[in-house]
């Protein structure tokens, strides 16, 4: 669900596959660029302020540089000729955010035709992650609602979150009965 946690996950699991491959390069891919600095960018950062981590933010290029050599990077799938940027590079990982807005076709393309070859050198990971979106059809809701295309599920909420412990189920069902809809609602289902 919205405001799980997802973007903190990703940001620790993007410096720790960093930190295990040194010299690598690991693309968190969203949308757009700045809806990609919005996401990720302060997450990382705090994550190297909070923890002392010798790395360095590039703000200009929205580019962490490790100690190891290791460069964590967004990109916006917005910028031109996104795809294309990955041909020939290899990942040990490749994040990306909001698939469930991304068209279906590319971001299979993106997945399957691209990104695979990439992290194959590493025998490597690729991970998905979003909302739910309103039509319960494409590739992010195949993989991540039937576990189909090779990936697997993992599902939390905000009930979840430790940094928002005043959601609750109590809380949450109060301000459904605020808006008069059940947890049967479609958009709170999402």
């Amino acid at each position: 669900t919205r405001r799980a946690g997802k973007s903190t996950a990703k940001g620790a699991k993007a410096l720790e596959v960093a930190e295990a491959f040194p010299g690598c390069e690991i693309p968190y891919i969203g949308l757009t660029r700045d809806s990609t600095e919005r996401i990720i960018w302060k997450v990382l950062k705090d994550f190297i302020n909070r923890y002392e981590l010798p790395y360095r933010a590039i703000d200009s290029e929205l580019k962490i540089k490790t100690d190891k050599g290791s460069t964590i990077f967004l990109i916006g799938a917005d910028q031109k000729n996104f795809i294309e940027r990955f041909r020939g590079a290899k990942f040990p990982l490749a994040l990306i955010d909001e698939a469930q807005s991304f068209k279906s076709q590319i971001l299979q393309n993106l997945v399957q035709v691209i990104l695979e070859p990439c992290v194959s050198d590493y025998q490597g990971q690729i991970v998905i992650s979003g909302t739910p979106g309103p039509v319960p059809k494409g590739f992010f809701y195949e993989a991540s609602q039937h576990k189909q295309h090779g990936f697997t599920s993992h599902f939390w909420s905000v009930v979840d979150n430790p940094h928002l412990p005043h959601i609750t189920n109590e809380w949450l069902d109060e301000s459904l009965k605020r808006k008069g809809q059940t947890r049967d609602n479609p958009t709170f289902r999402r």
